[in-house]
């Protein structure tokens, strides 16, 4: 047909990406896999003037390195770089452009003009002539707040907390400081790293330094045999307790223990091959920790926040019956799917979460993500558990409840979840912490100085101001790629490796690795077969002739 659906999954099993663009007039794909033909080293490159019109969807994500800039990029080296003088025309659609956290009205009239020029659009639109006839299709929900409570007595968190400090306490044994006090900019980093740990454990901030402190620990694995892996494990068991803190203030201690009780069968194997004394007793303090929630969790009181969820729920369902449709926003892949067994049998509720490559947090494939959306529509399910994977583009017009749990947003996602509730007399409910509220509380003066953008921008002639902006960020660009070049003719083979990311291992040598038509990494070193275990593929996929 004229109409085609792209999908990344199936590349190298049906026709190629440049044929059935050239035959279709209508094309839809990600952003992602347009750039990925974009490049000039693709195998299957196509040219920019192939296309008419380019239709960005949620356009607010055309900034810094998202893959909706990237595709500008290209645009913009089409542009000033080739002969051709045919440009495709960009249209961008938006609910919410945003402010990138504008703290003045000027500034969101900026990051608007800026987004713009991402586009190289000059003209702005907004629905005028019609807007009473999209209020019938729209609707403004109430807002409803409430405010979280904490357990009176909460032993989990105590137990959890302690385990951490317990972790964080072999940073700074003899053999750790020994090997950290080597002279090299590397290994002084991540002692500097490893000694200032943020005090507040159950914030954002604090999972940011575990990340951050893994990456500097994978720097220096070829120094030593063993403590950069027993930092690495020390990591991996912080990040596992942090994620069962917001468990515990997100859902019950059955939930919690359960994600020890999963994780402690994967450590456990992996201490098979423990290289000290050390790992293996964290992995075992890990048993004592999960063994000690099970035999307190009759005694820890519900999550009351949980119990104020359900309350909410069957007081909607109450009145509406099998024409609810609820909607519950959380943070976590892991807390939606708990809470969403932990909602009564008669809400039919399911879990909504992103896809993802890794074994170890599956999520929803995209096609399954369809099925339950499918599913929602026509009352099998009754309310969804998601993530933001539907904060966007989830279209459910008989959606008249949703609830965001301790989840905290910006302006744009805060605008587009609210407008996940299409039915008339729907609401909007946020269970929050004081800290959240102070949170949203700016989201709506963002909001605030988005619209006034919107009004001072829409009537302006800014074609001028677009193409000097446009001229601007190519040259950026350009220097960028220029430092990228030379950064990259200094490297040397070898320069990197690749590690495993359970235990932080070295796996291969960069000396080993290379990429065919950058689609396929091939590493040339028996000796990898010694370090990997290995497992049949689920589905067998053809490289030209070889399978």
């Amino acid at each position: 047909g004229k109409i085609y659906k792209w999908d990344a999954s199936l590349e190298g099993e049906c026709e190629p990406f440049p044929s059935i663009v050239q035959r279709v007039t209508l094309f839809f794909c990600t952003p992602k896999s347009l750039c990925n033909h974009l490049d000039e080293k693709s195998k299957n490159k196509i040219p920019m003037d192939l296309f008419t019109l380019i239709v960005l969807d949620e356009c607010h994500h055309v900034v810094r390195r998202n893959p909706f800039n990237e595709i500008m990029n290209y645009y913009r080296r089409h542009k000033f770089e080739s002969e051709s003088s045919m440009i495709p025309q960009v249209l961008g659609l938006t609910a919410s452009p945003g402010t990138n956290r504008a703290d003045d009205g000027f500034s969101a009239v900026q990051h608007l003009k800026c987004l713009m020029a991402n586009m190289d659009v000059s003209k702005l639109s907004v629905v005028r002539k019609y807007e009473q006839e999209l209020l019938n299709y729209s609707s403004t929900p109430t807002k409803v707040t409430i405010r979280s409570t904490e357990r009176l007595h909460d032993p989990v968190e105590g137990i959890l907390l302690k385990a951490i400090k317990n972790v964080e306490s072999v940073f700074t044994n003899r053999k750790v400081t020994s090997f950290l006090m080597q002279d090299s900019i590397e290994t002084r980093t991540l002692l500097s790293a490893l000694e200032s740990p943020p005090l507040d454990k159950r914030v954002a901030r604090y999972v940011q330094w575990i990340s951050e402190t893994k990456r500097k620990t994978e720097s220096v694995m070829l120094k030593d045999a063993y403590v950069p892996r027993l930092i690495h494990i020390c990591l991996r068991h912080l990040e596992l307790y942090v994620e069962c803190l917001e468990m515990n203030s997100l859902l019950e201690i059955e939930n919690v223990t359960e994600l020890l009780t999963d994780a402690y069968g994967l450590f456990s194997y992996e201490s098979q091959q423990a290289s000290t004394i050390q790992e293996r007793e964290i992995i075992e303090a890990l048993k004592d920790v999960t063994t000690r929630l099970r035999e307190i969790r009759y005694s820890v009181e519900s999550n009351p926040d949980v119990n104020e969820i359900i309350k909410t729920l069957l007081q909607e369902y109450e009145i509406l019956n099998e024409d609810s449709r609820f909607l519950v926003f959380v943070k976590t892949r892991a807390s939606a799917k708990a809470l969403a067994k932990r909602l009564p049998h008669c809400l039919k509720a399911t879990h909504l979460t992103g896809g993802t490559k890794s074994k170890d947090k599956a999520g929803l494939h995209i096609d399954e993500q369809l099925e339950v959306m499918g599913r929602f529509r026509e009352g099998e399910h009754l309310c969804i558990v998601a993530t933001s994977v539907a904060c966007e583009g989830l279209d459910i017009p008989q959606c008249n409840l949703m609830i965001r749990y301790k989840f905290r947003v910006d302006e744009i996602s805060s605008y587009q979840m609210r407008g996940r509730i299409r039915d008339k007399g729907g609401r909007e409910v946020i269970l929050a912490s004081s800290e959240d509220f102070e949170r949203e509380t700016k989201n709506i003066l963002r909001q605030f100085y988005m619209k006034n953008a919107i009004e001072q921008v829409i009537d302006l002639d800014l074609t001028a101001h677009i193409a000097i902006a446009e001229r601007g960020i190519y040259a950026s660009e350009v220097q960028g790629r220029l430092l990228q070049q030379r950064q990259s003719d200094s490297k040397t083979i070898g320069a990197y490796t690749v590690n495993c990311k359970f235990c932080g291992k070295p796996i291969a040598d960069g000396q080993f690795i290379r990429n065919i038509k950058r689609k396929i990494t091939i590493i040339f070193d028996k000796t990898i077969l010694t370090r990997i275990r290995r497992e049949p593929l689920k589905k067998i996929t053809k490289f030209d002739t070889i399978k």
